[in-house]
């Protein structure tokens, strides 16, 4: 089975000729990050989950970590996203966090940013 996220977790200066699922993907991602930078204007963003690990398939989802400043609403930033981000074609996950709580969190199995940060590719950082 084609890997429709191969190509993006590569990074652009890594990708090679790719199917038009696998371009289709790369460009997804590339307006997504667009569409969050000019939004919110974050400090850094990680792919992460099936797409970085590559082994995303058919029906998985695009995960982004979006790393904003302290003192930014984590849950009305991410709300912003939803809203504002439409009619992509692939579904996507975002979780807004800021770099203390990367920091403070970064070593617990129970929440998403341990694994975000194992597996992660930075796709976006000032």
């Amino acid at each position: 089975m084609s890997n429709v996220f191969e190509e993006a977790a590569a990074g652009p200066d890594r990708r090679s000729p790719a199917g038009e699922k696998d371009k289709t993907a790369c460009a997804v991602i590339d307006k997504l990050v667009g569409d969050i930078v000019k939004s919110v204007n974050p400090l850094q963003i990680i792919l992460f989950g099936s797409a970085a690990r590559g082994d995303a398939g058919e029906h998985s989802d695009i995960d982004l970590l979006v790393v904003m400043p302290e003192g930014v609403h984590r849950r009305r930033t991410a709300q912003k996203l939803y809203r504002e981000i439409t009619g992509l074609g692939i579904p996507f996950d975002i979780v807004v966090a800021t770099p203390q709580d990367l920091e403070k969190h970064k070593d617990n199995r129970d929440l998403i940013y341990k694994s975000a940060l194992k597996e992660g590719i930075e796709i976006y950082g000032l």
